[in-house]
């Protein structure tokens, strides 16, 4: 199949899909401002000029594309899921007639450094809001690793993650019952958040048959790739003091690493997302189920999905339909509901639902909780992680 009709084909399984999602969304629910478009303005890197342009609009983008290689380019916002970069005017330039000057002005446009997306830094009076610490600490990260992950053309459900795309990503070991010699990698996934800490679910260790992961593994999209991965052992599991297992309230955990993680262009932390709202384009990521109802179809490479958030009214009365014992799950204002029918699955739990930044990075929005179903109509829940940010600083950055 040809480049254009292979597009135009992702084009309509994307419309159907969000089409399907619609009914879901409360028309009213606030989304975050960070993914407004700065689509058709003017930007610039390293002195020359470029417009904002969607990925399928830009021809230097599209080449790299074509060509299975990462484009990198200096990201400018969102159109819905839809990403807008700064599309360099080679008008002015030789023009690109070979693999070799598409690549040159490629890696040209890929040495500026990362930078976060712009945010509303004062009060309703005029004065400068304080940072918090999860806040400072973003920014150093994004200071310390001018690194930019690789940037997908479009994203769909249920497709692999590529090397270096969710550098943020871990998998939790644990030793298999039989033979505590054998690792298990793909019961829970975790965020890493600082050079020291992850966070994951409390579910993850606090349960009747649950021990504590002994092992974090970072820098791998595939869990098999021994070679390559950067295994370092746990030293602590902290719960959430008011963890509910029954309600999964709460449901959070952090866990502390025997020493730093050694970052690279692979493993760097995320940053967290601060605004207590429910923004579009939320990616869950995991090696979750692959197929519904087969316990034995998980995955060794990592899966990523889109999914739409569902207002909390809507999602209780879903729930409750879908499975009528499930009326101690109330989903609470510290939840997020969102769905999708490539949504997380058992296996993914503890892992990150995540927005990417204009500057290439992540916040990490949600925890993956739990499903009623995997990939059907019933939405997932994910805990809050803006609801708990007094705690995760408190304990990752005491000082």
């Amino acid at each position: 199949m040809c480049f254009d009709n292979r597009t135009l084909l992702l084009w309509i399984i994307c419309a159907i899909k969000m089409s399907f999602c619609y009914d879901w969304i409360d028309g009213n629910n606030a989304t975050s401002n960070r993914f407004l478009s700065d689509e058709g303005s003017a930007c610039q890197k390293l002195g020359l000029a470029g417009i904002c342009r969607k990925v399928n609009n830009c021809p230097i983008a599209l080449d790299a594309i074509r060509r299975k290689r990462p484009h990198n380019l200096l990201r400018c916002g969102f159109v819905g899921i839809d990403e807008v970069v700064c599309c360099p005017d080679l008008a002015e330039r030789n023009p690109v007639d070979d693999e070799t000057s598409t690549i040159d002005q490629l890696t040209v446009w890929s040495e500026l450094p990362v930078t976060k997306n712009p945010v509303d830094t004062k009060t309703p009076s005029g004065r400068l809001k304080a940072k918090r610490k999860c806040e400072i600490m973003c920014e150093k990260i994004y200071k310390d690793n001018n690194i930019a992950p690789v940037i997908d053309f479009h994203v769909l459900n249920g497709e692999d993650a590529k090397t270096g795309q969710f550098p943020h990503m871990a998998a939790l070991g644990y030793k298999d019952k039989d033979d505590s010699r054998i690792i298990d990698w793909r019961r829970c996934g975790a965020s890493l958040i600082s050079s020291r800490f992850l966070l994951s679910a409390a579910h993850c260790s606090f349960c009747s048959d649950c021990e504590d992961p002994v092992k974090a593994r970072f820098g791998v999209v595939d869990l098999r790739d021994d070679a390559s991965a950067q295994d370092i052992d746990v030293k602590s599991v902290t719960i959430f003091e008011k963890y509910n297992g029954a309600s999964r309230h709460n449901d959070l955990a952090l866990v502390e690493l025997v020493r730093d993680v050694k970052t690279s262009r692979n493993v760097y932390p995320a940053c967290l997302h601060v605004p207590s709202d429910d923004p579009e384009g939320l990616l869950v990521t995991g090696w979750g189920q692959t197929q519904a109802d087969d316990t034995d179809s998980r995955s060794f490479i990592l899966q990523f999905a889109v999914i739409q958030p569902v207002a909390i009214n809507r999602c209780n009365t879903t729930i409750l339909s879908k499975s009528p014992a499930n009326t101690l799950k109330t989903i609470v204002n510290s939840q997020i509901c969102a769905i999708s029918t490539s949504d997380a699955c058992q296996g993914d739990s503890g892992g990150p639902i995540q927005i990417m930044t204009k500057g290439g990075g992540y916040d990490i929005v949600g925890i993956v909780s739990y499903g009623i179903q995997c990939g059907s109509t019933a939405p997932g829940i994910y805990t809050r992680v803006s609801a708990y940010l007094d705690w995760i600083e408190e304990k990752v950055w005491p000082s």
